[in-house]
């Protein structure tokens, strides 16, 4: 699994990730910080579909589901 964080003096803008995986509706996706909050990335998104190939989850996306395709949600909302 490849994780890219962007950081700014905000604090997280996005979050980058490769996960194959043969269901993408079984997976929940989290991101655990060092003071132990989780903050959840995708949560049985995807249905039957397969892997989250080069996803980004964004603070500020447009949509929830923007950019959509038969292998893995490319843009998901915070």
């Amino acid at each position: 699994m490849r994780i890219v964080f962007n950081v700014t003096s905000f604090g997280l803008i996005s979050v980058c990730f490769t996960i194959l995986h043969s269901y993408d509706g079984d997976l929940d996706i989290k991101l655990k910080v060092p003071d132990g909050t989780t903050i959840n990335l995708s949560n049985n998104n995807g249905g039957e579909l397969d892997d989250f190939n080069e996803t980004c989850v964004m603070e500020n996306a447009a949509s929830a589901k923007a950019g959509r395709t038969e292998s893995f949600l490319k843009l998901v909302k915070l």
